[in-house]
Order: structure tokens, then sequence, then C-alpha cells
């Protein structure tokens, strides 16, 4: 995976996930237990592509993203000072937009090995056309001489 994976899992996942189990929250077990249960069976499958990678970040980024929600429900909660939420929202921010960027990029990966593999398709089937055009055009020109 990419270091935004790495940093996920490691710093943002690990919290969220002990903050479900602690907290018992029902949405925050479900999503640790999705994250958990693709990591495992994505690193035990012998098949590596990158877009099987797509299916551990999704469950990895609604965890973070539930945790960070957490985090700032419990920031307001507990009465943090105004300018500790701040940096809270900011740094929500900073991780929110690195999210958007990533999954930016794995959807431009994804579409343009899509998109390649049509115009591959494409081109195929073109030739394929010209051939035969081009065989009929030889027999119409033997049959005329």
């Amino acid at each position: 995976g990419s270091i935004l994976t790495a940093t996920y899992r490691a710093e943002l996942t690990v919290p969220a996930m002990l903050w479900s189990v602690w907290r018992r929250h029902r949405l925050g077990l479900v999503l640790t237990t999705w994250y958990v249960s693709s990591f495992l069976v994505y690193s035990a499958i012998s098949y590596k592509t990158p877009w099987c990678v797509l299916n551990i970040d999704l469950a990895a980024f609604l965890l973070v993203g539930w945790g960070a929600n957490q985090a700032w429900l419990a920031a307001r909660d507990f009465g943090l000072h105004p300018a500790a939420r701040a940096l809270a929202a900011l740094n929500a921010r900073k991780y929110r937009d690195e999210v958007l960027s990533a999954l930016d990029a794995a959807l431009a990966a994804a579409v343009d090995s899509e998109l390649e593999r049509v115009m591959q398709a494409r081109a195929a089937m073109l030739k394929a056309e010209m051939l035969r055009d081009d065989r009929r055009a030889q027999e119409i020109a033997a049959g005329m001489l």
C-alpha cells in the first residue's frame, strides 16, 4: 500500500478500533470488524493486485472518519478549550484532504486502467473489421478479373 494507507492503518485506525471496543459503539465495532476482516482476508489470498487495496482502504477510511467524528464529539462533550477544538478541526481537515486526494488518485488509476482495457479491445475490434474489409475487397477484385 501507499504511505498514506500505511499512515491510516498505523496512526489512525488503531485508536479508532480501540475507541470502538472501549465504548462498545455498534457502528465502530462493525467498521472495526470490516476493516480487520478485509485486511486479514486480502493479506491471506495470493491474488495481489493494486485495486484489491481499495477494499481495505474503504473500510479504513470509513473507520478513520468515524474515529475522527468520535474524537470531535468527545472533545465537544468534555468542553475542551475552543483553541483545542479548532486545532482538532484543522487536523481533521488535513486528514480529510489527504483522504480525498488518495481516493481521487485511486479512482483515477482505476478509471485509467479500465479505459486502457476498453481502448485495447476497441482497437482489436477495428483491426478485425479492417482485415475483414480487406479480404472482402480482395474477393471482389479477384471476381472482377
